[in-house]
């Protein structure tokens, strides 16, 4: 008994501001403690209230809609901790944050899977807030939860919980009966109720003043009678200001009719409550989103009195939910214009998508539900000469987490797509491969221009042969000429210009020779170039060159033919004159061709020999001799740097930077 007026002056908080909650006589409490009943046993959300004064936080009162959510009863509730609705797989995280609000006195919203008395599972949204004395000290902790899981399953049992709580309600009311006559015979304990009904009025008042959520009582004709300081933040209105308004002032209008609807289902008993997303304006005039359920308190006879409105701020959920759809959005576009597409697949076996994007349809004809339902989709519609090569190659992608390749894809039409495929290979925090990301880009057009190339290319590849050929066959034909011309001639002066001249054109037509032999028709190798050059004129001097020994050391570099000319023209001059001057009457000696790579890209060339060397005052400006003079002019056509030292034999060295394209 004295737990079912604790129930009464629980219950009796909510109508706080009504003028008969103010009366002292017994007879108005008794009627006031009804209507809290019902307005506690209306109420959805389930309620419970645990004593923080003990170590052990036992619950001290539980309403109906508790029951009903986890099974258990009234009497197994009290005096237990609410741990006994948690499993093995409760989030440990949420039950943490509850004992640190419980141990700071702070309020606090976490959404839990607890069990009900039968072991089947529901989750719950659970608001607890502390309550606290005239003292400031935290006497209590009311918990508010809300069945999320199955709310068509609690609508159907909410009616059998009604029923339930009616009777109570009439056991409770021949209790309080009961305890009503010996009030009359016994004022003391009546003394004793009143002030236990005072204090639970306290302690619900402040229950109602610091709840999370807001709430609000509504008459019938629409008007607030309370609301709690939660209500009145979030709407920016006071207590006064709101009992002066209906709740469709402050509803935004396209809300109101679907709002309406189902107040009148719920007065005219089709529902025993709703719950609706719905807006609000603010009294600055911003929107408010939140998620309101209403309850539906009636009288004895069934007559409604008043509705309780439990009001939820989602705003920051709805603003979460439209840029969350905005991304979407924008991604979606992105997506769907862009020229590539985006695909993701797995990371292991056939490689299935499991993503696609709609423009697909544009590159391949195939709708992205085709590709994502068949995992071997993809697979299947590579071109069969390109398969082997594809999955092969994946093996890049898992050592280096990014691949790309070219292959044909099949195309709905029956034709076969180029394709190019960039990968990228995404990893969990252990290393473990997730999934492929990558996207696909049309290159038919390129590849049939590249065909188109190649064919040119070749036929060009051809001709330029053909070029180097007759170029080369021409300079013999001078060289021939040369030759027989020499054979009139009888003065030696005139017969060594002559033989210059055809090894001159010969150093050319070796050049023309090198190049139709080449693989690449712009490069020519310069280290075979000098070695036969350097052959030539050997033979040409040959009784001359009997006790001469040539040293070449010449780096594995590749010139255009515009450098290689200047430079074999150099090489065939300063080599023609060490075997031609530097070793007069038969003398032994040493030549030696030097040709490397420096560092910044520059070319250094060096023809020494250990012979007579040049006279004391010779000026390379000056000289008269064709072949130096040709020298002097080859190396400023190459841009370059030439020194001459006498101090040993006679040694040419020239410096040059050729350009980027010409060396490699």
């Amino acid at each position: 008994m004295a737990f079912d007026a604790e129930i009464g002056t629980v219950n009796s908080c909510l109508l706080i501001n009504c003028p008969s909650s103010t009366q002292k006589s017994s007879s108005s409490s008794e009627e006031i403690l009804r209507i809290y009943q019902r307005a506690m046993g209306a109420a959805s959300n389930g309620i419970v209230i645990v004593d923080a004064n003990q170590p052990n936080l036992p619950i001290v009162y539980c309403n109906p809609a508790f029951a009903k959510i986890t099974g258990y009863t009234a009497d197994e509730v009290l005096g237990k901790n609410c741990r006994f609705l948690q499993g093995k797989d409760t989030d440990p995280g949420a039950i943490e944050q509850i004992r640190q609000a419980i141990r700071q006195g702070q309020e606090c919203c976490v959404i839990l899977k607890n069990y009900r008395k039968d072991s089947v599972a529901f989750w719950n949204e659970l608001t607890i807030s502390p309550v606290q004395d005239s003292h400031g000290k935290i006497t209590h902790f009311i918990g508010i939860q809300n069945d999320i899981t199955k709310r068509k399953e609690a609508e159907d049992s909410l009616q059998k919980a009604y029923e339930e709580l009616e009777k109570r309600v009439d056991k409770r009311t021949a209790t309080l009966k009961k305890i009503n006559k010996k009030l009359r015979v016994e004022i003391v304990e009546r003394q004793k109720v009143e002030a236990a009904l005072r204090e639970s009025e306290a302690r619900f008042r402040a229950i109602f003043e610091r709840a999370a959520i807001g709430i609000a009582l509504i008459n019938m004709e629409g008007q607030t009678v309370v609301s709690n300081p939660a209500l009145q933040k979030m709407l920016g209105y006071s207590n006064e200001e709101l009992r002066q308004m209906k709740f469709t002032d402050f509803t935004y209008p396209d809300d109101i009719n679907k709002n309406l609807q189902l107040y009148h289902k719920m007065i005219a008993g089709e529902i025993d409550h709703y719950q609706m997303e719905k807006r609000y304006y603010h009294k600055d005039g911003q929107i408010v989103w939140a998620n309101l359920i209403v309850s539906l308190v009636r009288d004895a006879h069934g007559k409604p009195l008043f509705s309780v409105s439990m009001v939820k701020n989602i705003s920051d959920r709805k603003q979460a939910e439209t840029e969350l759809k905005l991304s979407q959005e924008r991604l979606n576009f992105l997506l769907s214009s862009n020229p590539v597409v985006i695909y993701s697949c797995k990371a292991f076996g056939d490689y299935g998508a499991t993503f696609m994007s709609e423009n697909v349809r544009s590159l391949f004809g195939y709708e992205p539900e085709e590709f994502v339902s068949d995992s071997g989709f993809w697979a299947n519609h590579i071109h069969p000469e390109d398969t082997p090569r594809v999955f092969a190659n994946l093996v890049h992608l898992f050592e280096h987490d990014y691949h790309n390749h070219e292959y044909r894809f099949l195309h709905k039409n029956g034709k076969y797509v180029w394709v190019y495929d960039q990968t990228k290979l995404i990893r969990d925090n252990q290393g473990n491969p997730l999934e492929i990301l990558g996207y696909w880009a049309d290159i038919s057009d390129r590849k049939e221009t590249e065909d188109k190339l190649k064919i040119s290319l070749k036929e060009k590849e051809v001709l330029l042969k053909e070029i180097h050929h007759r170029v080369k066959n021409n300079l013999q034909v001078i060289s021939s000429l040369l030759k027989l011309q020499s054979g009139y001639i009888n003065d030696p002066q005139t017969l060594a210009l002559f033989s210059d001249s055809q090894n001159r054109v010969k150093a050319m037509a070796l050049i023309h020779e090198k190049l139709y032999q080449s693989a690449d028709l712009a490069k020519i190798s310069l280290a075979e170039y000098i070695h036969q050059l350097a052959d030539n004129l050997i033979n040409s001097y040959a009784l001359k060159a009997n006790n001469i020994k040539l040293n070449i050391s010449v780096d594995n570099l590749f010139l255009d033919v515009d450098t290689a000319i200047p430079c074999g023209l150099i090489v065939n001059e300063l080599l023609s004159n060490s075997l031609k001057y530097a070793f007069p009457d038969g003398r032994s000696g040493k030549i030696e061709i030097n040709f490397k790579l420096l560092e910044e890209q520059k070319l250094y060339l060096k023809i020494s020999d250990n012979g007579i060397g040049l006279p004391a005052d010779f000026q390379l400006e000056e000289a008269e001799s064709l072949g130096l003079q040709l020298v002097y002019n080859l190396t400023e056509q190459l841009g370059g740097n030439l020194t001459i030292d006498s101090g040993n034999g006679t040694s040419f060295k020239i410096i040059f930077r050729p350009s980027i394209s010409s060396l490699y």
